[in-house]
């Protein structure tokens, strides 16, 4: 491909990413595709990738990578950062099939660009009453895999207000056969860095995302690869690697048989030392969110 496909929905008052949409779920592509389709706005370059996507309704200049067979997320962006038009872009939004984006979806992506410069990507938080939690255990690494230790002593990934203390609720959508949904919220609101959040919409300035690499193929083919990355990243520059805008979108997240397993991965990824400069950055985070409930120590 040698010309920048597109679609309708990007403001002339932000540029326009090489938006990268990735799944295997033709229904799921395609209600996101509508969403994008129905957003106001000059065309915004599109790049599809997955298997068995040939037959989904798309714009007729937007480029499709066809897979062979099913990659899941994490191997998916990580070819997918190798790509000649992803290698060339200024701008790269990596969206998953699935998700429904609010309306003025970019514009807060990107006024996340301005608040966090610094920030290694940009993103939004997820509908969930919860926020993200990572052991942290005095005892790192246990002798043996017990999996209850994971929700022992913990320290806040993304210290943002819930969506119980907010008052927000998502509104839930379906997204096709597969029954699976998708949730878009109130949108606004607190935006600053965290050190991580969750991967199913992500803006990355291109020459970063180069530098920075893929993601940790031991996480396929989904589970805790963003948080590994993001968490690798954190402590590879010694600051905050994401920035976080309460642009409300969820999907469902995995059954607890696929993602318990990573989970441990996850928790053991990192040494006692390490996860030690993570809580304190976190503490960091939690500084630039006053109103968040605050980290566990």
């Amino acid at each position: 491909m040698t010309t920048a496909p597109s679609a309708p929905g990007v403001s002339p008052a932000v540029p326009a990413p090489l938006v990268c949409l990735l799944g295997d779920d033709a229904a799921a592509l395609a209600a996101t595709l509508q969403a994008l389709a129905a957003a106001p706005g000059p065309p915004i370059p599109l790049l599809l990738c997955g298997h068995g996507i040939e037959a989904v309704p798309r714009p007729a200049d937007a480029g499709l990578e066809a897979l062979p067979t099913p990659l899941g997320r994490t191997i998916g962006r990580t070819w997918l950062t190798a790509h000649p038009l992803v290698r060339r872009a200024q701008w790269v939004v990596f969206l998953d099939a699935g998700l429904i984006p609010p309306p003025g979806w970019l514009e807060l992506l990107f006024a996340a660009v301005e608040a966090c410069p610094e920030a290694r990507s940009w993103g939004c938080r997820e509908a969930v009453d919860r926020p993200g939690r990572l052991g942290l255990d005095p005892t790192h690494p246990p002798a043996s895999p017990d999996m209850s230790r994971l929700d022992a002593a913990a320290f806040t990934l993304t210290p943002l207000p819930s969506a119980s203390e907010t008052g927000e609720t998502g509104e839930t959508g379906e997204t096709g056969e597969t029954g699976e949904t998708g949730k878009t919220g109130k949108t606004g609101g607190a935006c600053g860095p965290c050190l991580t959040m969750p991967g199913g919409c992500r803006l990355f300035r291109g020459d970063r995302l180069q530098e920075d690499g893929g993601w940790n193929l031991a996480f396929a083919p989904d589970g805790e690869a963003d948080v590994e990355r993001d968490l690798a990243l954190a402590l590879r520059h010694h600051r905050l690697a994401c920035a976080c805008q309460e642009a409300l979108v969820m999907k469902p997240t995995m059954p607890a048989a696929s993602s318990r397993p990573n989970a441990f991965k996850l928790a053991h990824r990192f040494s006692a030392d390490e996860l030690e400069i993570l809580a304190s950055l976190s503490r960091t985070c939690h500084t630039a969110f006053p109103g968040a409930t605050p980290p566990c120590t």
